[in-house]
């Protein structure tokens, strides 16, 4: 990995172990979030789900903020995607 790189993870019906995904952008990480929550909306086998993005800092996943220390739905809201 190369610090800066971004993935969403997610977790269903916790304490269940967290499926990573890369993305290339906060724009991609938030449409992903943002289709995987719809669909797990849909299944009525899902009870609850936490869900974020991160970024690589060099020796381990950080949550995501932008230069402003917005974290990703802020960031979204700013950029109209909510």
């Amino acid at each position: 990995m190369i610090k800066g790189d971004l993935a969403v993870w997610w977790i269903t019906n916790p304490p269940a172990e967290p499926t990573w995904t890369p993305v290339a952008s906060p724009k991609e990480g938030y449409e992903l979030i943002t289709r995987e929550a719809n669909r797990q909306l849909q299944d009525a086998t899902i009870h609850s789900n936490a869900m974020g993005l991160c970024a690589w800092d060099g020796e381990d996943w950080e949550d995501w903020c932008d230069d402003e220390g917005d974290d990703l739905n802020a960031w979204a809201a700013k950029q109209g995607l909510d």
